[in-house]
């Protein structure tokens, strides 16, 4: 099950998440076998296909016989755009008329990462931060059901969405996505988000703070969609006249120009536009091993080398 004999594993209780999944690959638990739907046509960005496909963010499809070659293999998915489309991260080549297939395969869960859930219980992770304990090496057939976990030596892990745009490259750090997928670990400081402008933009208050964002030193709002901000990021909040809303929060939802976090302790305070509010963005991933291949493909399995930590 394991990448090679010398990877070292333990072994949990798989929670929900991880469960579901008989030991037999491509057939669910209490269903049949994983399920084929023809492709009507591809764009650069989307799949359709010629019936509803039943899909979910997560699922790992493997397309075949597509007109172009490069069309072909495994994928995540990323986004349902409708009951007969949906995206992966990755480019394509169009496709206009119908040819190939796509497999829903059940092994979903195989080789992501997962963390602590409970008592003795694992599950999978669910945020770049979250602390992943290793890689699932079996699937578990329901809740309480042995998880085979490999956390030391070099093991199989399944892409993510994000290498499309952020390509893996051997040598290169992991760390999980939301999905427990493998991404590039993209830590340390973001300096490009430094300040909030404004007297109504950056009022401070108790629970949900909504900050926007502009850029340094000037009064105009930056996209942050540019920057790459994203919820479960972490913002580090300083300059505030009242001491209780500086601090460091995660980020709870990111729109076109701001951001927001939650702070229980905050106090009433308007925003300064005459002296700016500091905000600094840290990408905090967790790092969960370090990539032996390289990957610019969603749903590729690359060798990563795991170590404790």
């Amino acid at each position: 099950m394991a990448f090679e004999d010398t990877l070292k594993s333990i072994s949990l209780n798989a929670d929900s998440s991880i469960a579901g999944f008989t030991g037999v690959s491509g057939i669910a638990a209490g269903g049949g076998p994983s399920t084929f739907f023809k492709i009507a046509s591809i764009t650069s960005t989307t799949i359709n296909t010629t019936t509803a496909h039943g899909l979910s963010v997560g699922d790992v499809v493997f397309i075949a016989n597509a007109t172009t070659a490069s069309n072909n293999g495994g994928f995540t998915v990323a986004t349902i755009t409708s009951a007969t489309a949906f995206t992966t991260g990755a480019t394509y080549t169009a496709q206009a008329g119908a040819a190939g297939t796509v497999n829903k395969t059940n092994f979903n869960q195989l080789y992501r990462f997962v963390k602590i859930t409970g008592a003795k219980t694992a599950g999978l992770v669910t945020s770049p931060n979250d602390y992943s304990i290793g890689v699932l090496q079996n699937k578990p057939q329901y809740v309480g059901q042995a998880a085979q976990i490999g956390f030391l030596g070099v093991s199989y892990v399944i892409t993510g969405a994000g290498v499309a745009s952020t390509n893996i490259t051997a040598g290169d750090k992991i760390a999980p996505d939301t999905l427990g997928a493998a991404t590039k670990y993209q830590g340390g400081f973001n300096n490009a988000l430094n300040y909030v402008q404004g007297a109504t933009s950056s009022t401070f208050s108790s629970g949900t703070v909504t900050m926007t964002l502009g850029t340094a030193g000037s009064g105009t709002t930056t996209d942050v969609t540019s920057h790459g901000v994203q919820v479960g990021d972490i913002v580090n909040i300083s300059y505030a006249t009242t001491a209780a809303n500086n601090g460091t929060f995660v980020v709870t939802a990111v729109g076109a120009t701001t951001i927001s976090y939650i702070n229980a302790a905050g106090s009433a305070e308007a925003g300064r536009a005459s002296s700016a509010t500091k905000v600094q963005v840290v990408r905090s991933q967790v790092v969960a091993g370090t990539a032996l291949a390289s990957s610019s493909t969603p749903g590729e399995l690359i060798p990563v080398l795991l170590a404790a930590r």
